[in-house]
């Protein structure tokens, strides 16, 4: 029987599992070793939370004059603010004001009632300079990156696992998030399925991975009773309205920085909008569910 090598640790507020199969033990160990490291090391500057972090450092800042930040970290916000383009402000690192404040009130708000508050958000009010340092025109914005880092992770260890030569893998963060690299021990692909929350233990759908990512949102959870509940925390930046509708998002990409953001942002769009912007982006397939008295299910995809 072929060796699976198998580990996990807790990291970004979630379980991290590894799999790699036809590896033995010692050097399993060696690369995850170094897997482990490479997270812990980029949860060191973009945890929210974390006083030693350079993200917590920027967000407390004492001053709102051009701040120094590192050169990966400048790339990051580059990234984002690319993709806030992209997606037409729907993918926005600026909300955590926002979305602490909605958590507080426990309740579903209307679009006046948010826009009353006095938030500070908006990634235009970011500015990047060819120094590598950043302005912000607001001195009370922050930047969390709850919806980049498991990501950007997951891109950082396929490289790992090719300087390792590692043909084979798969990781997953907390199931939300999952690289697969390669294919499982009997078979041509790596096998996902998408959950139907209106039957527990059921998938709705299969999604094939080889050598790609994918990343799941929805705005609901589901409560001990298997009831739907609604997050109240997820919000259009656009139009500061919460989401209505029980929906979730899976997308498949080759980049898992790229199925993370647009998992989340394409939560907030109708067809239309979805559509617009797989027009020019290619091998992107996303698996929408929208849940009523029975799931309906859309599959997109970008060109080819």
């Amino acid at each position: 029987m072929n060796k699976v090598y198998h580990n996990s640790f807790f990291a970004m507020g979630t379980r991290f599992n590894t799999v790699i199969p036809d590896i033995d033990f010692e050097h399993g160990d060696k690369i995850f070793f170094n897997i482990q490291k490479e997270v812990n090391r980029i949860e060191s500057i973009l945890s929210y939370f974390n006083r030693t972090s350079e993200v917590y450092k920027l967000n407390h800042r004492n001053k709102n004059n051009s701040i120094p930040i590192s050169s990966e970290l400048f790339n990051i916000l580059d990234i984002c603010l690319n993709y806030n383009k992209l997606t037409e402000g729907a993918f926005d690192i600026t909300l955590r004001p926002v979305i602490e404040q909605l958590e507080e009130s426990e309740k579903i708000l209307s679009g006046d009632e948010i826009k009353n508050k006095p938030f500070s958000y908006g990634m235009d009010k970011i500015k990047l300079n060819e120094d590598e340092t950043i302005t912000f025109a607001d001195e009370y914005l922050t930047v969390d990156f709850g919806g980049f880092g498991k990501g950007y992770s997951l891109d950082k260890i396929k490289t790992i696992l090719l300087n390792y030569n590692v043909k084979n893998a798969f990781i997953s963060f907390g199931e939300s998030s999952i690289l697969a690299l390669g294919s499982q021990p009997i078979g041509n692909c790596w096998k996902v399925g998408i959950n139907n929350y209106q039957s527990p233990g059921s998938s709705i759908t299969t999604i094939e991975l080889n050598n790609e990512s994918i990343s799941s949102s929805a705005n609901f959870s589901i409560s001990d009773d298997g009831s739907f509940r609604r997050k109240i925390n997820v919000i259009d930046p656009r139009t500061q309205v919460q989401a209505v509708s029980n929906k979730s998002v899976t997308v498949k990409s080759s980049s898992a920085i790229e199925a993370e953001i647009l998992s989340t942002a394409f939560l907030l769009m109708n067809e239309q909008k979805i559509l617009k912007i797989l027009d020019g982006l290619k091998g992107i397939s996303v698996v929408e569910v929208i849940y009523n008295d029975e799931p309906v299910i859309n599959f997109y995809n970008g060109e080819n």
